[in-house]
């Protein structure tokens, strides 16, 4: 039997992944239906726990809720929050990969321009613009000391590159 190589373990979710989504699945539908069971069994429709104006109108005390009725709005949220997060999560990496994938491809096209002689591009002045916009580095201050002013940021930076070059 032949042993899957490195890129096709990759691909797709992992057996964890796959159980931890039908988990979260079970856990969103199965807390929707338990609340909507609980819901229906309460008077005059009010929801688990609630209690109505006619019943303290009429003089009886509802039932307290079980801490069961009292934990399943979490679980709800909790498990459609995970499925919504996995879905972001999942949806944003593609979408990474793609416009790295294209920024290289605009690069290239644009040192070919550059290469034939139709264009030419100031290098400098577009390293300026970046460190602008998107470093903030003023005129005077160089990379270094703008990742020694900022060491909260450049720790996330550098934890983000590890997770990230080990995932990729």
């Amino acid at each position: 039997m032949a042993e899957p190589n490195s890129a096709e373990a990759k691909k797709g979710l992992s057996t964890l992944q796959k159980v931890l989504l039908v988990l979260l699945a079970v856990l969103l539908a199965g807390s929707i239906a338990l609340r909507a069971a609980l819901g229906s069994s309460q008077p005059n429709g009010a929801p688990a726990g609630a209690q109505g104006l006619s019943a303290a109108q009429a003089g009886t005390i509802a039932a307290e809720p079980s801490p069961l009725e009292n934990a399943l709005p979490y679980v709800t949220e909790a498990s459609l929050f995970g499925l919504i997060g996995f879905a972001l999560g999942y949806s944003t990496r593609k979408l990474f990969k793609l416009s790295l994938i294209l920024i290289a491809l605009a690069f290239v096209g644009a040192q070919a321009l550059v290469h034939l002689g139709w264009v030419e591009i100031d290098w400098g002045g577009l390293v300026g613009k970046l460190n602008g916009w998107v470093l903030n580095l003023k005129q005077s201050s160089s990379v270094t000391s703008f990742l020694t002013d900022r060491i909260p940021s450049a720790g996330s930076l550098l934890a983000g590159w590890v997770v990230g070059f080990r995932r990729g």
